[in-house]
């Protein structure tokens, strides 16, 4: 679980070498799959409240790239893009 801490839009990004998907509460908001160097792909404005959502990334590597980073920007992050921080997860949606 992602646990946003203020309510408000978002936006999440993927960059990976080869394929990687993001789903958010369920939903596929980053789809950069195939086979590819490592580019970034970003999700379409996501308008979240406080509290958890469930994340789910899936990733596989073809070749020797083994590049995987998610990065999100919003109101929890000063507008400014980073990679989401291990103390923003947990893998219950009790209190993180």
């Amino acid at each position: 679980y992602l646990y946003i801490t203020t309510g408000g839009t978002y936006q999440f990004q993927t960059i990976s070498s080869d394929g990687s998907r993001l789903e958010l509460d369920g939903v596929v908001i980053v789809d950069n799959d195939g086979i590819h160097g490592t580019r970034t792909i970003t999700s379409a404005n996501q308008t979240l409240t406080s509290g958890p959502k469930r994340v789910n990334v899936k990733f596989f590597e073809y070749d020797e790239g083994h590049v995987l980073n998610i990065r999100y920007k919003g109101p929890d992050t000063n507008g400014l893009w980073v990679i989401v921080p291990s103390s923003a997860l947990s893998s219950s949606a009790g209190a993180s």
